[in-house]
């Protein structure tokens, strides 16, 4: 079965605008954007686990080259490796991998954003599914702010993707300024 979500959600990206213009020239500039991001007190807190002592999160960031997409993968030793062309060097791309890999622990300390029974359907858990999306609306809201995250909802809503809420896959909502313009 494929990632039914896939292109939808890279449609919602094109629509934003988001990922034009890279914010970094080296991969030791991402690396410590990457290292900076895993290290902050909310992303612990929504991926490590509390009971191995919210462990590091580490992503290895290497340059791409011979790659023309960037790429969330693995090192063959099981380390998490992100892969960016120049053309990929922006905070926005970069935020897309880092929840590819993040997203296997999305809200692993809170019971309550766990998938709930009867919500296993595949839009669950695909590559670029529910729960990838609620990992990355909330590493965009995070880091990039309400704003972008606002405009990046809006174009995933128009795109019909889907995420989780309280444990279930639902209908990205639209912000709430949207939302009002349209009742309005």
């Amino acid at each position: 079965m494929g990632d039914k979500q896939q292109q939808r959600l890279y449609a919602a990206e094109t629509k934003a605008e988001l990922k034009s213009t890279p914010d970094f020239v080296t991969v030791a500039e991402c690396q410590k954007y990457v290292n900076k991001v895993l290290n902050s007190k909310a992303v612990l807190d929504m991926f490590s686990s509390k009971e191995l002592g919210h462990g590091a999160l580490v992503v290895t960031v290497l340059d791409g080259r011979g790659h023309r997409r960037a790429t969330a993968t693995t090192d063959g030793r099981g380390g998490l490796v992100i892969q960016l062309p120049k053309w990929a060097r922006s905070k926005f791309v970069i935020l897309h991998e880092l929840a590819h890999h993040l997203q296997k622990n999305y809200a692993i300390n809170n019971w309550r954003e766990s998938i709930k029974i009867g919500q296993t359907d595949p839009i669950a858990t695909q590559s670029h599914g529910a729960r990838f999306t609620a990992s990355f609306l909330f590493l965009v809201k995070r880091e990039l702010g309400k704003d972008v995250h606002d405009r990046f909802a809006t174009a995933l809503w128009e795109n019909r993707c889907k995420t989780l809420d309280g444990g279930r896959v639902v209908s990205v909502s639209l912000p709430r300024k949207q939302a009002d313009k349209l009742t309005a």
